[in-house]
């Protein structure tokens, strides 16, 4: 029984040791092997980590003419033993509270390229003016993972890594990070997919890629309307990438995540990335290849009479054919379009008139369509195919004028113009009416094309089209009589 006992203790060790980690270093402050170097004021600095348990700054007792730069580096570490463990995975955790600053980098120090190489910018995470140490949250991060597989013996050997702040170029507040431990840790059986990618969007599919993790063959996309909480959307399995997936609705926004399947492990998902399915056209529409988005030409000088930042968009119209309308769909939400007091945008051809098809977003809106419905658009360079229009969009500020740092591209303008054959007879235009007595009243118009004969419906104002009194003529414009005094009337040609 105590032989038992004992090979049992002695497996339960030797377990633990194998799944050890070979790194788990914790830096231990205040510890004078650490080093603190920089152009900073030392009355500011308020933890110096060879001495004290935190790292910590006062940028703003530092003043505005101070130069801030402070670097708290680590000894050498050696990492050859868990790069021959297979632990080619790095990671630091650490515990800070950070205002405002220009640059906070956790770095590793490159032994054969003599350099510093920056491994993650630290986001700002606080409002704290003061008191940075006292204020630190209650739980720590971890740092984004640093493969070492690729690096050379004296990297691995020289290596070291340090947290830098600079601010000397803008006046922040300042900050305080608690004692760092480092870490290595194998690479997953089973890597995550990266680089996911949507191309070729239609009205209901879409074409996915990803980069693989590593060799496997197999994959699960999870995908949902923009914003789903994962878990909860549709799951495929496909062994193609990249997959096209259908069955979507059109017009919708998308996002999606991919899992490697290695077999006998899974990969966690990586994602979301998102996509947007075309815009269907509605019945006796044409638009499919007319669908484009605004180009990355943008001319952000303006022109007379508009607003400025406009982006530009040739389309080409089939021969034959006549624009019936065009419309605009636009997201600024990803560049805070939620906070523009104004958005506004002019689509036009440059031989009409400035401002003629002028359409506004609405203030504050974000996200939604611009519909200008003015049927049969035609231009003075149909004949060569191509119809140019020009998109301005801004924000303004209780008056007129363009931030001009808006940018069009990065908002998701898209531009549809849907098209038809032209009219074999096309319609009259410009209805005017003149010379009015008590009984009579002269009518005009312009002709649609080269036509001889039209059609006058006339009748009391509001009248149905279809009972109203027709009269022909081969005369532009006509005397209409036999009308009674003091009336309002419609006419149609």
């Amino acid at each position: 029984m105590k032989k038992s006992l004992l090979s049992l203790l002695i497996l339960v060790i030797w377990y633990g040791q194998m799944s050890a980690q070979v790194l788990n270093q914790a830096a231990s402050w205040p510890n004078v092997s650490w080093t603190l170097s920089g152009t900073y004021d030392a009355p500011a600095l308020l933890n110096d980590p060879t001495v004290t348990s935190n790292f910590s700054y006062d940028d703003d007792a530092a003043g505005s003419g101070s130069t801030d730069v402070l670097e708290a580096s680590s000894p050498v570490i050696d990492l050859s033993a868990a790069f021959a463990a297979g632990e080619t995975l790095l990671s630091v955790n650490y515990n800070y509270n950070y205002n405002l600053g220009d640059v906070f980098n956790l770095e590793w120090y490159d032994f054969d390229g003599g350099a510093w190489v920056i491994w993650e910018a630290i986001p700002d995470n606080s409002g704290t003016t003061g008191g940075w140490c006292a204020a630190l949250p209650a739980t720590g991060v971890t740092s984004s993972e640093l493969d070492i597989s690729a690096f050379t013996p004296t990297q691995l050997s020289g290596f070291q890594y340090r947290f830098k702040y600079d601010a000397s170029s803008l006046w922040g507040w300042g900050f305080c990070m608690s004692s760092p431990t480092i870490v290595s840790a194998a690479p997953p059986s089973c890597a995550d997919p990266s680089a996911l990618t949507s191309a070729n969007a239609t009205t209901s599919s879409v074409d996915l890629g990803w980069t693989a993790g590593g060799t496997e063959t197999l994959w699960n996309i999870e995908y949902g309307p923009a914003g789903f909480t994962p878990g909860t959307g549709t799951i495929v399995s496909t062994g193609i990438n990249p997959y096209t997936l259908g069955g979507l609705t059109s017009s919708t926004s998308y996002d999606f995540y991919v899992q490697a399947d290695c077999g006998s492990d899974s990969s966690a998902y990586s994602g979301p990335s998102n996509f947007t399915t075309a815009y269907a056209c509605p019945a006796g529409a044409e638009c499919g290849t007319l669908s484009a988005e605004i180009s990355t030409d943008r001319d952000f000088t303006g022109l007379p009479g508009t607003s400025a930042c406009p982006g530009t968009l040739s389309i080409t119209i089939p021969a034959g054919n006549v624009v019936d309308s065009v419309t605009t769909f636009y997201d600024m939400s990803a560049v805070g379009g939620g906070w523009m007091s104004e958005q506004r945008s002019w689509l036009y051809s440059p031989t009409v008139a400035a401002g003629e098809a002028a359409v506004s977003a609405g203030a504050g809106s974000s996200t939604g369509t611009i519909n200008y419905n003015r049927t049969g658009l035609t231009f003075a360079n149909f004949a060569s195919g191509t119809i140019d229009f020009e998109l301005h969009a801004g924000r303004t500020y209780g008056g007129a004028g363009c931030d001009n740092t808006f940018n069009l591209v990065e908002s998701g303008w898209t531009v549809v113009v849907y098209y038809s054959l032209a009219p074999a007879c096309s319609p009259p235009s410009m209805l005017m009416s003149s010379n009015i007595t008590s009984s009579s009243a002269d009518l005009g118009w312009t002709a649609g094309g080269t036509e001889t004969m039209w059609n006058i419906e006339y009748g009391p104002a509001g009248f149905t089209p279809g009972t109203g009194t027709i009269v022909s003529t081969g005369t532009n414009p006509y005397t209409l009589g036999g009308l009674t005094s003091s009336t309002s009337y419609d006419f149609y040609v």
